[in-house]
């Protein structure tokens, strides 16, 4: 509960995505003898990523305790925050824009601008160039999962706004 309650204080757009679970035996009506679990945490800034794993660990390790159930946490993976640029952001925001009007006859919704945890889609690239990112909007929320769905619509959107974002760039 505390962990839940610090990580619910956090105002620093916090995500934590519970990744895989493997319970042995796995049996219905058996105790689990062993299970793994994986989390993501992702936040805007390192610090409150970093506390956020913190309060994490500790509430495992005090229920555990509590329990007395035997806990082993391993780090497979500790990746900095990455920040999109201020100014492509900014381009492609205007080149969604333009777009939408560029259509005046169909319906778009004004995308919103996001602050996004995919450091693993920016990370690589930030080391070369600055980054931003242009979502495309998956039916319910749901992506990487065989669940995701994309629309025609959305798909075509998000091809003309890149489009026009690179004539810019370019011209």
């Amino acid at each position: 509960d505390d962990a839940t309650n610090t990580i619910q204080d956090q105002e620093d757009q916090l995500v934590c995505t519970v990744g895989e679970v493997l319970i042995w035996p796995g049996a219905s009506n058996v105790i689990s003898g062993n299970t793994n679990f994986s989390i993501d945490v992702r936040a805007r800034r390192d610090e409150t990523r970093l506390m956020a794993v913190e309060d994490i660990v500790d509430a495992i390790n005090r229920l555990c305790d509590r329990r007395k159930i035997d806990c082993k946490i391993v780090r497979k993976h500790e990746a900095a925050a990455v920040a999109c640029q201020d100014r492509i952001a900014s381009l492609l925001a205007a080149a969604s824009k333009e777009m939408i009007a560029s259509f005046p006859s169909r319906e778009w919704s004004t995308p919103p601008t996001l602050t996004s945890g995919a450091g693993h889609d920016a990370l690589a690239m930030s080391e070369l160039t600055d980054i931003a990112m242009l979502f495309v909007r998956c039916r319910g929320g749901i992506s990487h999962s065989p669940l995701e769905h994309v629309s025609e619509e959305d798909i075509e959107a998000a091809t003309r706004t890149l489009l026009i974002f690179l004539q810019q760039e370019l011209t």
